[in-house]
């Protein structure tokens, strides 16, 4: 089976309000509100994320990038958390939480319709789950000796 990807995705641009507003405010002056623009750009592009077939992916950086990654099999936990301007501007954070860690692993932060994801990848887990081969032992019930 090969890997493919069923989402990508970053940071969501609403996420980055505060920058928008300010560069807005600021663009008369005509340096300053460029800059901050430019830094909510920038923003917006070093935060990658990626949820394959196979794997949450994520990595970070400009000039030097990390990047973490967990298998499917491995992830025990997904939650939600959205803030009121997240809620109002539809956006949050997912945090994955892998077996084996005393925390939450793999978080996308300030992502556009986190709800929309974590339904998406639930039903990814299910299907791959059911496509592994792995079948789950139940012990034969007394009716059936």
């Amino acid at each position: 089976m090969t890997e493919e990807v069923v989402w990508k995705g970053g940071l969501a641009p609403a996420s980055l309000y505060w920058y928008w507003i300010i560069g807005i405010l600021t663009i008369w002056m005509l340096g300053l509100g460029l800059v901050i623009i430019l830094m909510g750009i920038l923003k917006m592009n070093r935060w990658k994320y990626e949820v394959t077939s196979e794997r949450v992916k994520l990595s970070y950086g400009f000039l030097s990038t990390t990047k973490r990654e967990a298998d499917l099999d491995r992830v025990q936990d997904v939650i939600v958390q959205q803030g009121f301007m997240g809620k109002l501007l539809k956006y949050g954070t997912l945090c994955f939480n892998t077996a084996g860690s005393s925390g939450y692993e793999i978080i996308f932060s300030d992502v556009a319709d986190p709800d929309g994801l974590k339904e998406k990848f639930r039903a990814l887990r299910k299907n791959f789950r059911n496509n592994s081969g792995c079948l789950l032992y139940t012990s034969p019930s007394p009716r059936d000796r």
